[in-house]
């Protein structure tokens, strides 16, 4: 059994500790883990020895190789220009499911004092907290590199910042003030049902007896046992036929025009912390 660590107590961000999240949605290695960073200034003593434990552990686990990329669980945040901010980024994280399939224990949360953490009271960022963790590593031999990673235990909190929400983005002046045009004078005709529109002649519902007769239509047709029946209509007024849309004839008359043929996908933007540039050795 792995021998269970215990951080020092630095402020957290994106503590998902309660609820599992989906990381790299969309991709081949698609997952929901429990996860949580915790980050301090490199300048921090307590940043500079955690981080020195970490690289000896990286060292005790895989001697004389080097670290490859995002081989080391920490990493130095940059700004909006690319430039180092002098904070330190610690991650860990608890896949939801084993390597076999199963599923996973969650990774205890308390207070102070030891006591259970309710779950539904979240941990915002800024929270001072402890992580307790194990190590493990990847690719030890590999020609890429080696790492290790911080498998999340359990949280204790030291000091709340409670989470709160970000109010939704309110639009509803994009318009300006009062412009001339129609006011609500209570004479509008509202939107009725379905069933209670007015018959136009083009459209109708159909009663449960038709719907039994195709039924058993279509059941015979299975069987083989009759042709296909005409599809009658009540008589009533002729949708005139629409004209082909100018934009389809351009398509359809060149069928094989070069261009983009791939498939669209939205791409979902994801905290990763494996986006960031790995620092092989901080101190």
């Amino acid at each position: 059994m792995a021998e269970c660590m215990v951080s020092p107590p630095l402020g957290s961000r994106y503590a998902c500790v309660f609820k599992a999240r989906i990381r790299n949605k969309g991709k081949t290695n698609e997952r929901r883990e429990w996860s949580i960073a915790l980050e301090g200034h490199r300048e921090e003593d307590d940043v500079k020895q955690f981080a020195s434990s970490l690289w000896a552990e990286f060292q005790r686990l895989n001697p004389g190789a080097r670290p490859g990329k995002n081989g080391l669980p920490y990493y130095e945040a940059q700004d909006e220009t690319g430039m180092a901010t002098g904070v330190i980024i610690f991650n860990f994280s608890r896949r939801q499911l084993r390597g076999n399939g199963t599923p996973n224990v969650p990774p205890f949360v308390q207070d102070a004092q030891g006591n259970p953490w309710p779950s539904d009271v979240l941990i915002g960022n800024g929270s001072i907290v402890k992580v307790a963790f194990t190590v493990w590593k990847w690719n030890p031999n590999g020609e890429g590199g080696a790492g290790i990673g911080l498998e999340l235990e359990g949280v204790r909190v030291i000091v709340h910042s409670e989470y709160v929400a970000p109010p939704p983005a309110d639009y509803s002046g994009a318009f300006g003030g009062p412009e001339p045009g129609h006011v609500l004078n209570g004479t509008e005709r509202r939107a009725l049902p379905y069933s209670q529109h007015e018959d136009d002649g083009m459209t109708r519902a159909i009663s449960r007896e038709e719907i039994q007769a195709l039924r058993e239509d279509l059941q015979a047709l299975a069987q083989g046992a009759v042709a296909a029946p005409p599809v009658t209509r009540p008589p009533g007024p002729v949708r005139p036929a629409p004209s082909p849309s100018p934009s389809r004839q351009a398509f359809a008359a060149t069928p094989n025009a070069p261009g983009w043929a791939g498939q669209y996908r939205q791409d979902e933007s994801q905290w990763d912390s494996g986006d960031s540039e790995e620092i092989p050795l901080l101190f």
